[in-house]
């Protein structure tokens, strides 16, 4: 069929092995072919495929495929800090819409248990923490607290009891005689219980 002098389209041609494919050119002044668009996004240090899009072309598929791409990696986990392409892809509403989006990830970055509704322990450490008022008390148990200490075995229930007194004095190191030592010590219990072998 001689298509001469006429101007072929989407409706007037179709690939005879893959009617979905659509007239597309790479460029001012080049022949338009059937064909589909591909797009690959490579990790640039080490030169590894992230991913891979093979869609209809639109005209406009470059740009749409890039941002998609883009939000796949983010939600995958991981976030390019720079992003590059050819001329395709410099479009107006690509850069705004990264530009969106770099704006959702600086505001959720600065997000704290302050000002928003997540919980204290998920603060990063650079988050700024609200000053507890001091309560003039000291740090530890206060006057009254009942405890968590192990109550004494009664002396009469005990197997061996053995008396030790210090040999000096822990502030001077003078030495201690046996009656001294048992005035200046004042008496403290301590008891040890054997576990029976298994």
């Amino acid at each position: 069929m001689d298509f001469h002098g006429e101007k072929r389209s989407n409706e007037t041609h179709q690939s005879t092995t893959d009617p979905e494919a659509k007239l597309a050119r790479k460029g001012k002044g080049k022949e338009a072919k059937l064909a589909f668009s591909a797009h690959v996004l490579m990790e640039n240090r080490h030169g590894l495929c992230a991913d891979i899009r093979l869609v209809d072309a639109t005209g406009t598929a470059e740009p749409e495929q890039a941002l998609v791409m883009v939000q796949e990696q983010r939600r995958q986990g991981c976030q390019p800090k720079t992003l590059g392409g050819d001329k395709g892809y410099d479009t107006a509403d690509l850069v705004e819409k990264l530009r969106d989006e770099i704006r959702e990830l600086r505001a959720l970055i600065k997000q704290h248990s302050g000002n928003s509704s997540r919980p204290p322990s998920t603060d990063p450490p650079w988050a700024p923490r609200k000053a507890k008022p001091p309560t003039g008390r000291k740090a530890g148990g206060q006057p009254g607290h009942d405890g968590t200490s192990r109550e004494l075995v009664h002396v009469n229930a005990v197997d061996k009891l053995t008396h030790v007194y210090p040999s000096a004095c822990r502030g001077c190191g003078h030495a201690l005689s046996p009656a001294l030592a048992r005035e200046k010590s004042g008496p403290l219990r301590h008891q040890i219980t054997e576990l029976p072998p298994f």
